[in-house]
């Protein structure tokens, strides 16, 4: 069973993380919270080098406001993490997400060395439909042929 699962939150949204808190707990599903980069009154002095706004602007079509900076260098410090503790396959969740029984299934039952990368929610995926592989229940993995500015969930 996948243990490796990473509760993104800032430190006082506790009452917005509550309810995927408590439905983890209850699907028996071991979970670890890490505090985000909190970008809503500006970002942290130490992290403004870390962030590329020309780039951004150029990529987006416009400004990124410094809580989706905090939020993207959140997602890279989970990351960084991950490799320096060696870990193959991890879930990172945002405080916000609903836990559907399809997650539940798929965290107790896939086989994860298949993949690299599982996108578990997306907003404009380009996929390649004729390279499909059922993976239990009504779960279908396609293979990604871009990675869409979003998502829910990364294995």
């Amino acid at each position: 069973m996948l243990t490796n699962v990473f509760v993104l939150s800032l430190e006082d949204a506790i009452e917005r993380r509550k309810r995927l808190v408590d439905d983890l707990r209850k699907n028996d599903i071991a979970h670890e919270l890490c505090w985000a980069v909190d970008g809503r009154s500006g970002l942290p002095t130490d992290t403004e080098a870390r962030v590329d706004r020309a780039q951004a602007l150029h990529t987006m079509g416009r400004p990124m406001s410094d809580a989706e900076f905090g939020c993207a260098l959140s997602h890279q410090d989970i990351y960084r993490e991950i490799i320096k503790r060696g870990i193959d396959h991890a879930v990172i969740l945002e405080d916000d997400a609903i836990i559907a029984p399809g997650f539940v299934d798929l965290v107790r039952n896939f086989a994860l060395e298949d993949y690299d990368l599982l996108l578990l929610d997306h907003w404009r995926a380009q996929v390649d439909r004729w390279r499909k592989k059922d993976v239990g229940g009504e779960i279908t993995a396609y293979r990604a042929l871009n990675i869409p500015p979003l998502t829910t969930g990364l294995l």
